[in-house]
């Protein structure tokens, strides 16, 4: 099982350079939080 802190950001992703030119051609902004930081920001607020 793949560990989600290993993805919290945008720049621990595996293909983070591609998607960043993807951005940039596209005009995008880039994100500073990749798919993984929605497990732990659920935690939380399952505490909360």
């Amino acid at each position: 099982m793949p560990h989600p802190e290993r993805g919290m950001f945008f720049t621990q992703r595996p293909d983070w350079t591609l998607l960043k030119e993807k951005y940039k051609r596209e005009k995008k902004e880039l994100p500073e939080f990749s798919d993984g930081i929605e497990i732990f920001r659920n935690a939380v607020e399952y505490f909360q």
